[in-house]
């Protein structure tokens, strides 16, 4: 889905990293990546990125629409639901549910993620098919 090559990638994503943090993760992200690449090893810049990185490349590329989103600030809402349901599992600091509220939480982020997926899945069909119908042609 993310077209930018690893070179355009990280240039957008450096422009989006305001803070020290955020540019040292990057940093040890391009560190990791380019050593694993000298390896020669088979691999894409996306695989080391964060769920950010991600959703600020899909941003940038306005992939949204092709997900069916109106607006950028709709998608912007919807992945923040699971951001939060991504750091709490990731980084558990309590219980992901104590209550009905955080069991409300969670059950929204579960849907938001298999709504994303549904969203993603139809892309790739519609792209595979596009594609297919094209080599037919030729």
């Amino acid at each position: 889905m993310i077209e930018s090559d690893k070179t355009k990638g990280f240039e957008i994503l450096e422009k989006k990293s305001h803070t020290k943090e955020l540019k040292s993760q990057l940093k040890t992200i391009r560190e990791r990546f380019s050593k694993d690449e000298k390896k020669e090893n088979e691999n894409d810049y996306k695989e080391y990125l964060y769920l950010h990185h991600l959703i600020w490349l899909i941003m940038a590329e306005e992939k949204y629409k092709k997900l069916s989103y109106s607006n950028l600030q709709d998608f912007e809402n919807g992945t923040g639901i699971l951001r939060v349901l991504r750091n709490n599992i990731a980084h558990p600091v309590k219980s992901l549910v104590i209550d009905l509220t955080d069991l409300n939480n969670l059950d929204i982020g579960m849907n938001k993620l298999y709504e994303y997926k549904e969203r993603i899945d139809s892309y790739h069909e519609t792209n595979t098919k596009r594609t297919s119908g094209n080599n037919m042609r030729s």
